[in-house]
């Protein structure tokens, strides 16, 4: 092409594509292009006021010779270039123009080098919908890193490798890729990972935790031998380390409130810098609603007032270092001309270095009158409010048969802490349903909304359960009410007798919140081991005799009696390790407990070696991460050499012996090393190794029939003897 500048390139690749049943395949050839010299040192300075971005710019006329233009294709079989630079079908076959479809697919033949604009061949988008340059984080936070990798080319790209670069302070907990939005969620172990292919797009979803107090980055970098170059995207972090750590909540764990109770608020302060903090302020004014008793000012064993004036507060203190003060505020509920209302209170903390505002607490206040409106009882789920909380519909919640509510939230327990953190989502369509918990009938049935939010209305004062059906083979659940977690933010369903169910709830005077359900995603751990014998070798004076073991449980091999004194028996298992579960990881070493007559030859297995309790052990895949659904294997070669005396069957069991993940859950159904055979980590193969009879089997049988014959004389003889006895007689 012309006005192609220095320093630049074209590359593209031709496929066909054609069909095999119902699959669409794709024969490709080399990558092929080409490439501009580097421009001389002499015509830099003179144009650069010319140059081009090499996103803007389809064209770079910053050069008017194309003498320096390098050709680097390789014509592959079938095509020649004519001098227009077009590709031509060799043998009489047509010749057509681009075609490029809607779904991004090219399926034509036509122009090789025809366009002289510059492409690139992936594109970054960043799903978190960001626009700064520098995202800040927490100290101890962990976050989204959500990113589309986007193919802007023509063909599907083969052979893609992803590497995550994490820069300091970061480091991933877990992440999952999905390629073109179809089949399922790929789990990424480490920072590395491979995609076969892709033909529009690849997400890239992980969870960084976030350490310390820097500047950092993560690089995303991809490669292909069908790109024309590696491409990264850089996203910018920012860590700041908090002076102190921070926990504002009720302490009531219940969000419903009515007119005329006292209610206790908590601010949790703890210093985390590392030094002194002098001249702590801590302010808030709370909602008309509330009337402030009192202002607590609580560390180890004293306790101080602090200043109050109508409903704001103002506190000053100090905090040493890892020191940790309450601030207790108690308040008394007003009546409210409304059936229901939500309030939201929060408190800001000042100290030389900044401004923090805790999270906010949301408080729903009832109305203390017997007023109601009427509405069927049970309703479904109402809407979600911004701030993750239910909305409450102010005109019907209550009527003459009942007046409360039940509510509560299912969320992803990311970082698996059981404590519903402020980062974490809530989880849509998981099945919550209502049970009277003394006659056990069903009340009611909502489905969590796309906040995982759900609410039973207008109940009457009376004893509860709630019961959850969820996707079991994705998630499990959260600790039960772990202890030191506070109501408004542990889980309260536990498993039992196959249920996940909660605790009986019981409705007074007043409704009830935070009946939440933690799920944590991809929890199950599961491997399994599976033994079979590969081939058996019997060697002896008369040959080698090899016999397939068609990888079965059970396997025979017969030697000749004369050979029985100088024959050995090699044996070869093949040992696969699947892993059934939702969490990948790895096993450290696997044993195999050889029976008393059966060897192992090191020269042979370099990978296994004889422990001191005599058994075989490998640490072949102590290195290796096997992911969810994938199954590894190796292979263990043993030999027995025969006498007369140790024929018949020989039973060889393997297990796994030391297994484990990032997560350190606990395989779901065995236990590693406890020689179990009833759990699914261990697993046996049968050798059956006899001597051949052959004409002997003959030799008996004709034996047996002459026996057989002599005992028949005898009969008769013996009958016809006590006949005559009878005659006698």
């Amino acid at each position: 092409p012309a006005n192609l500048g220095y320093d630049r390139n074209i590359y593209g690749t031709f496929g066909t594509y054609f069909h095999s049943g119902e699959v669409i395949k794709l024969a490709e050839s080399q990558r092929v292009g080409l490439e501009t010299e580097e421009m001389p040192e002499e015509l830099k300075t003179e144009n650069e006021s010319e140059e081009v971005s090499e996103e803007d710019a389809s064209v770079v006329e910053n050069v008017e010779s194309t003498e320096s233009l390098t050709s680097k294709f390789d014509i592959i079989d079938g095509f020649t270039m004519s001098s227009d630079n077009n590709l031509n079908l060799v043998k009489g076959a047509a010749l057509y123009d681009d075609e490029y479809y809607d779904d991004g697919v090219y399926r034509g033949y036509g122009r090789a080098v025809s366009s002289n604009r510059v492409y690139n061949n992936i594109k970054f988008e960043d799903q978190d919908n960001n626009a700064v340059e520098v995202n800040p984080v927490a100290d101890g936070e962990t976050f989204e890193y959500k990113v589309r990798v986007k193919n802007d080319m023509y063909t599907s790209i083969y052979d893609a490798e992803f590497s995550v670069d994490l820069g300091e302070g970061l480091s991933v907990r877990s992440g999952y890729y999905k390629a073109d939005g179809e089949g399922e969620k790929q789990n990424i172990n480490g920072t590395d990972f491979k995609v076969s292919y892709f033909n529009k797009y690849v997400d890239v979803y992980l969870q960084i935790v976030a350490s310390g107090k820097v500047d950092s980055e993560i690089d995303l970098t991809v490669k292909s031998p069908f790109l024309n170059r590696d491409y990264t995207f850089t996203k910018k972090y920012s860590i700041d380390k908090s002076e102190f750590a921070a926990d504002y909540r009720n302490t009531s764990g219940n969000n419903y409130v009515k007119a005329g109770d006292e209610v206790e608020y908590k601010l949790t302060l703890k210093n985390t810098l590392g030094k002194n903090i002098e001249n702590i302020k801590i302010s808030s004014e709370f909602p008309d609603e509330f009337r402030i008793q009192k202002v607590e000012l609580v560390k180890g064993d004293y306790i101080t007032n602090g200043y109050t004036s109508g409903n704001k507060i103002n506190v000053s203190q100090y905090l040493d270092i890892d020191e940790s003060m309450d601030v207790i505020v108690t308040v008394r509920v007003n009546d409210i001309e409304e059936q229901e209302k939500m309030v939201s209170n929060y408190m800001t903390v000042s100290t030389e270095s900044g401004t923090y505002k805790t999270n906010s607490v949301d408080t729903i206040v009832q109305q203390a009158s017997d007023s109601v409106s009427s509405t069927n009882a049970g309703t479904a789920v109402p809407a979600a409010s911004g701030n993750g909380n239910v909305s409450i519909n102010n005109t019907e919640d209550k009527d003459e048969f009942g007046r409360y509510r039940i509510t509560g939230i299912a969320w992803n327990d990311l970082n698996r802490n059981s404590t519903r953190d402020a980062n974490e989502v809530g989880i849509g369509n998981v099945s919550v349903k209502l049970f009277n918990a003394v006659t056990d009938t069903l009340v009611n049935q909502v489905i969590t909304n796309g906040a995982g939010e759900y609410a039973f209305s207008n109940l009457p004062s009376g004893k509860y359960y709630i019961v959850v059906e969820y996707d079991n083979e994705n998630y499990s659940l959260s600790d039960y009410r772990k202890k030191g977690v506070s109501a408004d933010r542990n889980s309260d369903v536990v498993l039992t007798n196959g249920v996940s169910k909660s605790d009986v709830i019981t409705i007074g005077n007043s409704s009830v919140s935070n009946i939440d359900i933690g799920l944590i995603e991809g929890k199950v751990f599961d491997f399994s081991l599976e033994k079979t014998v590969t081939q058996l070798t019997l060697q002896n004076d008369s040959g080698t005799k090899i016999v397939d073991g068609n990888d079965a449980p059970l396997a025979k091999v017969e030697i000749q009696p004369k050979d029985v004194a100088t024959s050995t028996v090699y044996v070869e298992y093949k040992i696969k390790v699947t892993n059934n579960g939702q969490v990948a990881g790895t096993v450290a070493k696997i044993v195999d407990y050889l029976p008393k007559d059966m060897k192992l030859d090191t020269d042979i297995n370099t990978s296994w070696y004889v422990g001191s309790d005599g058994y075989a052990y490998t640490e072949e895949l102590a290195n290796t991460i096997i992911a969810p659904k994938e199954t590894k294997e190796i292979s263990l070669v043993v030999y027995k050499e025969m006498t007369e005396e140790n024929t018949g069957i020989t039973t060889n069991k393997a297990e796994i012996a030391v297994a484990s993940n990032e997560f350190g859950v606990t395989d779901i159904d065995s236990t590693p090393g406890n020689m179990n055979s009833t759990e699914d980590d261990m697993s046996q193969a049968d050798v059956i190794i006899s001597i051949t009879t052959g004409g002997g089997v003959v030799n008996i049988m004709i034996i047996v029939t002459v026996l057989l014959n002599l005992l028949l004389i005898g009969f008769v003889i013996k009958r016809k003897i006590d006949v005559e006895r009878e005659v006698i007689l």
